[in-house]
């Protein structure tokens, strides 16, 4: 084989590559970076799109670090466009201690899912402070993983849970640290005043 055949071939067994990575089914959480305060509840959106191999549904796992943050709820999209019988809430799960588990969250419809769309909202409150991240992989029960509506097949599912959250402390507003003085000054007045009378 020649060099520029090669070289063709190895090009196009590149690009071939490249679409088949760039077609694949994912989900994902967004935005991808959040600072917040602690003590506030923060919100994160997951995102599916099967653009090119339309899902029937199934289920994932989310991971987060329970000494964090707390989940609060989990709302479905309207615009999703799957089947309300398919959709399924997760079960709050604590694996070990310092992580917590929403299992089997579940969406689908027997027509098929396509996208891009957001699939909901997860709302979580903040327990402390640091940074907050997160995982995310295929159910194993009780849903099981994702399903094509063309071939039924097991489908192949990137998931991108790169979104961090910054939980940071609230510090004491300038105006209590002025107010505190104040009042340590008065006391001082207050006490040479009475001094003072005493003498």
């Amino acid at each position: 084989m020649s060099k520029v055949h090669l070289a063709k071939w190895c090009a196009g067994a590149l690009l071939v590559s490249f679409i088949t990575t760039s077609q694949a089914a994912t989900i994902s959480l967004n935005p991808l970076s959040q600072d917040v305060a602690l003590g506030n509840q923060v919100s994160l959106q997951l995102n599916m799109d099967f653009t090119d191999d339309p899902t029937l549904g199934g289920g994932l796992d989310i991971f987060f670090d329970n000494g964090l943050l707390s989940f609060v709820s989990f709302t479905f999209d309207p615009g999703l466009g799957d089947d309300p019988c398919l959709q399924r809430q997760p079960d709050v799960l604590t694996p070990d201690v310092y992580t917590g588990q929403l299992s089997g969250l579940a969406f689908g419809n027997f027509d098929g899912l396509s996208g891009p769309s957001p699939v909901g909202t997860l709302t979580f409150q903040t327990l402390d402070a640091g940074t907050a991240y997160f995982g995310m992989a295929d159910n194993v029960a009780p849903v099981g993983p994702f399903y094509s509506a063309q071939t039924f097949d097991q489908q192949t599912v990137v998931y991108d849970a790169s979104a961090v959250v910054n939980i940071t402390a609230v510090p004491l507003p300038a105006t209590l640290w002025f107010m505190l003085s104040g009042v340590g000054w008065m006391g001082l007045i207050f006490k040479k005043s009475r001094a003072a009378r005493d003498c």
